[in-house]
């Protein structure tokens, strides 16, 4: 897979978080994103994962653009930040949400996982 960055800018309101970046990450690579808290790491990862729609700019996946669809890649996955669960729900019960989105994991698989 190759993912490229094109010409993206975000804006939130009236404030430029990220302005005409380009990149390109090649499958098999392993890439490491550094800056000062606020300086849009977390922003520009949220853009790649369909999170946040570019103000400006496209980004492509094998040469399609799923933000201008609405979509994503089916294969794509992230845990940005911090993750998220529900707290009145068992680690089962969390998993199996997740497992819903495509229904692709039984639940023999997520108590195999868990054990």
């Amino acid at each position: 897979m190759k993912i490229e960055v094109k010409a993206v800018t975000k804006k939130f309101r009236e404030t430029v978080v990220l302005d005409d970046i380009n990149l390109e990450f090649l499958e098999g690579n392993i890439y490491g994103l550094f800056g000062r808290n606020g300086s849009g790491k977390s922003v520009l990862l949220k853009l790649i994962c369909g999170f946040y729609v570019p103000t400006n700019g496209e980004i492509l996946y094998d040469g399609i653009n799923y933000n201008a669809k609405l979509e994503y890649p089916k294969d794509l996955r992230a845990l940005i930040e911090k993750p998220s669960f529900f707290p009145d729900l068992t680690g089962y019960e969390n998993l199996k949400l997740l497992a819903k989105i495509e229904n692709k994991i039984t639940d023999e698989a997520l108590l195999k996982a868990l054990e």
